[in-house]
């Protein structure tokens, strides 16, 4: 159901999500098409967010959200509700091999000092944050996404999904 893939876009829309219904159809396809091509993050709602159109939304940069309007509780279910989306909890070892296994190259996960990140070049804003998440930690509660219904892809699924994407450098 729910694919996690969004562009970013290099517009400054990054806040700007469009639903869009129907997506799979002449309209709403156009209109999926002209969205993302403009560089917004695009959400679409699909009866079989496996369907061979979905899925080429899906690749295309949108996310697809399974259901139909005449399921109400399709909606529902989400209304108040703070959901917190993670499939897996890995660490950057666990990460790396993943990505060498499927890229089928050599990647290594290399811990380095804040001082040190920052030398080489990486804003020193998300240094802090990745400083704080390794201190405090995401803390996303992943079983209880069961009872949302919202089926999770493993990261190990989203670089098979993606694997062509994945640029590697030496």
């Amino acid at each position: 159901m729910q694919q996690t893939r969004f562009n970013e876009p290099a517009t400054g829309r990054a806040n700007h999500l469009a639903l869009v219904t129907g997506a799979t159809g002449s309209q709403g396809g156009a209109t999926t098409h002209a969205l993302l091509a403009a560089g917004h993050r695009v959400r679409v709602l699909a009866r079989d967010p496996n369907a061979p159109k979905a899925l080429a939304l899906a690749s295309q940069g949108a996310g697809i959200a399974g259901g139909e309007f005449d399921h109400t509780a399709n909606f529902t279910r989400f209304d108040r509700a703070n959901i917190e989306l993670a499939a897996e909890a890995l660490t950057m070892e666990e990460i790396a091999s993943a990505l060498s296994r499927g890229t089928r190259k050599p990647i290594s996960a290399r811990l380095v000092t804040p001082e040190q990140a920052v030398a080489a070049g990486l804003f020193a804003g998300w240094v802090r944050s990745q400083e704080w998440i390794n201190e405090v930690g995401y803390r996303a509660d992943i079983a209880s996404l069961s009872a949302h219904g919202i089926p999770l892809t493993s990261f190990a699924q989203w670089i098979e999904r993606h694997v062509r994407e994945i640029l590697i450098e030496h």
